[in-house]
């Protein structure tokens, strides 16, 4: 297995991840995985983008609200 699949593999549809801005964290929820690129949506806010694996990390469930 190839690290970008490890990588890949990590996120499931449904899970809730973070990607880290210049300014602060922005909270998003997984929601298409296409080999490489992950369909993630924004938490409280009408934006959905594309991303790679390497791009977010998982999110502590309790820091969301």
């Amino acid at each position: 297995m190839s690290k970008l699949e490890t990588r890949s593999k990590r996120f499931q549809i449904g899970d809730l991840v973070v990607k880290l801005s210049e300014t602060k964290e922005l909270y998003f929820r997984v929601v298409d995985i296409k080999e490489d690129i992950i369909k993630i949506n924004a938490i409280n806010l009408p934006i959905s983008t594309y991303v790679k694996s390497n791009q977010i990390s998982k999110a502590n469930q309790n820091r969301v609200k």
